[in-house]
């Protein structure tokens, strides 16, 4: 099973972003070099061989050719860096040859372990004993943490048509005026494909963190994050949502072709699809009970 990923994009003013592969997977200030007016978060967790994987995503979300004033809380901002935050033990070889000896073009952060974080601020996994979903407990902490003002979380079955469709999802959040956008999902959201504003959004964080860490003591695991989300929603903690249309992340039960869908701005279907696969290929999501863990 791949574990989880997400993604934390962003960019410093106009700059390509570059790693110091000697030292890239260490920080001595716990906390990520990078910082912007927009952002995204990619977080790969479990063995070494699926976070040395999902490099390659991070590659290709970090080549995106943004265009011009797609952060509006920083229109000067041209690339789109990715920090991937993780909790391997990966060598600077590793990264080499997992990304076939190109530099890479996102900021990689150590998270350490999950009952024993290095980021500062980062509250360790609850409980006393780890388990197979441990790293479903990162998403509600770097959600709070995030060094950017406006952060985009992205899963890594979610593809990006391109940098202009992507800007497109930034640019219907910047008009929403809301705290959160996402899909719908149920009585809540999707957690897939979600742009937010950190301050706004931290106590909404919080607050998810919170039922997540009730569910881990009570039945000493979780499978998922999604469902505890729901549960704070349902309890309407009061967070503003605007809702992505169905047509522009296309991931639920609306068929499309993908990225061949003029309406298409993300493909978020099938998992055992590849990112090229999704370029040309037709969505169809179907989605699971409601549950509170």
């Amino acid at each position: 099973m791949n574990p989880f990923l997400f993604v934390l994009i962003c960019t410093p003013l106009g700059g390509a972003l570059r790693v110091v592969l000697d030292n890239f997977h260490t920080n001595p200030d716990k906390y990520p070099h990078t910082t912007g007016g927009c952002g995204t978060i990619l977080v790969g967790a479990g063995e070494d061989k699926y976070i040395l994987k999902d490099m390659k995503y991070a590659q290709r979300l970090a080549s995106l050719d943004m265009p011009e004033g797609w952060c509006a809380n920083d229109p000067l901002l041209s690339r789109l860096p990715v920090i991937y935050f993780h909790d391997g033990n990966v060598s600077s070889d590793m990264v080499s040859h997992a990304l076939e000896g190109a530099e890479p073009l996102f900021e990689m952060f150590h998270l350490g372990s999950a009952d024993h974080p290095v980021m500062d601020n980062f509250e360790p996994l609850p409980g006393n004993k780890m388990f197979t979903n441990y790293y479903k407990w990162y998403r509600p902490q770097i959600f709070q943490l995030s060094p950017f003002k406006t952060t985009l979380s992205i899963d890594n079955d979610a593809v990006p048509c391109s940098g202009a469709k992507l800007a497109e999802a930034f640019k219907f959040f910047t008009a929403a005026k809301t705290a959160v956008a996402a899909a719908k999902h149920l009585t809540g959201i999707n957690m897939g494909v979600v742009i937010f504003d950190t301050e706004k959004a931290r106590p909404w964080a919080a607050a998810w963190a919170n039922q997540l860490k009730k569910c881990i003591l009570k039945n000493g695991e979780v499978t998922n994050d999604q469902n505890s989300m729901n549960a704070v929603l349902k309890n309407k903690h009061p967070v503003s949502i605007a809702q992505f249309n169905d047509h522009n992340i296309c991931r639920r039960a609306v068929r499309t072709k993908g990225c061949l869908t003029k309406s298409c701005w993300i493909d978020h279907g099938s998992r055992s699809k590849t990112m090229d696969e999704k370029m040309r290929g037709t969505t169809l999501h179907t989605t699971n009970s409601d549950h509170i863990c």
